[in-house]
């Protein structure tokens, strides 16, 4: 008996991700297709649970400060994850209602304050790391 060959392709037209995975032996194609925006959506919902919020806290117009240091911690790491995508900050404002300056600004002031060892933002960062199986910052 031949053992089957499996083939996956890529393919990414517009933000759209096709996963095409295919048996050589009955040329039986599946497709499983997962969009950019449902992996952002999750990540970001994923980071946005480690403090306790929503998707919706996350759009909310809400200015206090805790939950403003989580959208802060969610434009960078989306950012850091997503870069080989070429996410822009407007693609990442979309999902919390905020401005794609917003989203630059906030990676600029996170780098900032992860370089200073902010307290609050560190134990932000440790804490998405350790849900995410990644571990903690040095």
């Amino acid at each position: 008996m031949i053992p089957l060959a499996i083939i996956c392709t890529s393919i990414v037209l517009g933000n759209i991700t096709y996963l095409i995975i295919t048996d050589n032996q009955k040329q039986r194609e599946m497709e499983r297709i997962i969009t950019l925006d449902e992996q952002v959506d999750k990540f970001i919902e994923k980071i946005a649970n480690v403090r306790g919020y929503t998707m919706d806290d996350m759009k909310s117009k809400s200015r206090k400060s805790e939950l403003a240091i989580v959208r802060q911690m969610i434009c960078y790491l989306t950012r850091r994850h997503f870069y080989h995508t070429n996410i822009s900050y407007s693609n990442i404002g979309k999902r919390i209602n905020r401005d794609h300056s917003t989203v630059y600004y906030s990676i600029q002031e996170v780098e900032k304050m992860l370089e200073m060892n902010d307290k609050r933002m560190t134990a932000l960062f440790n804490e998405v790391m350790e849900a995410f199986n990644l571990g903690k910052a040095a």
